[in-house]
């Protein structure tokens, strides 16, 4: 929670959305800390039952939904199962411009085959963040052939056990272990409507 709110505070965030992708704390437990401190103006996912959190936030049982934003910033919530747990797990699709983004939760097996139906994932992406920390999964193939990433990125505290197997590939990829965390900030001046996201590597950080 200090390193999401001191990110926060240096971003002088005032304006917030919340997408949470399923209830594990690895990927929940900083929620009621930021609730008390930036209430959000949009929240979407598995909020429910969240200690500080009263409001009704945007879900689906399994899809595609378009989340209300401002400006040029769009945000999709998508979703290949609603079983509870890991395969349940929302993925976010963020757009600026041109640029696109996947982020993904801990779905590897129904829930990641559910999200390779025809009208959820429209690949391509410049950015994919694979799903489960990078774990092995039967539709993790396909998958990628869906999302045909410029990068790939994975989100673990120790080394990416799939990293031999996406070098063989030929796919360009980095992790938070070995270089930190991720973050995309916008750059004036250049094209995509004026502003352009990149991706800045922080010192390391193992987790995320």
């Amino acid at each position: 929670a200090t390193c999401v709110g001191e990110q926060l505070r240096r971003w002088r965030t005032r304006d917030l959305c919340v997408v949470v992708s399923h209830r594990d704390r690895d990927h929940s437990s900083a929620l009621p800390w930021i609730l008390e401190r930036w209430p959000p103006r949009v929240a979407a996912g598995a909020l429910e039952g969240t200690p500080g959190w009263e409001g009704q936030a945007i879900d689906l049982r399994r899809g595609r939904v378009q989340l209300p934003t401002r400006g040029k910033l769009e945000l999709f919530l998508l979703r290949g199962s609603d079983v509870p747990g890991n395969e349940g797990s929302r993925c976010l699709e963020i757009r600026w411009g041109t640029w696109r983004a996947l982020l993904t939760g801990d779905a590897e097996q129904d829930g990641l085959a559910g999200l390779l139906e025809p009208g959820i994932i429209e690949g391509p992406y410049d950015l994919v963040l694979l799903p489960h920390h990078g774990s092995e999964s039967p539709h993790l193939d396909a998958f990628l052939q869906r999302c045909r990433p410029k990068e790939i990125w994975i989100s673990c505290g120790s080394p990416a056990a799939l990293g031999p197997e996406l070098d063989r590939q030929g796919w360009q990829w980095s992790s938070t272990y070995r270089s930190g965390a991720l973050a995309a900030h916008p750059q004036p001046g250049r094209p995509h409507g004026g502003l352009s996201l990149v991706v800045k590597r922080s010192p390391r950080v193992p987790g995320w």
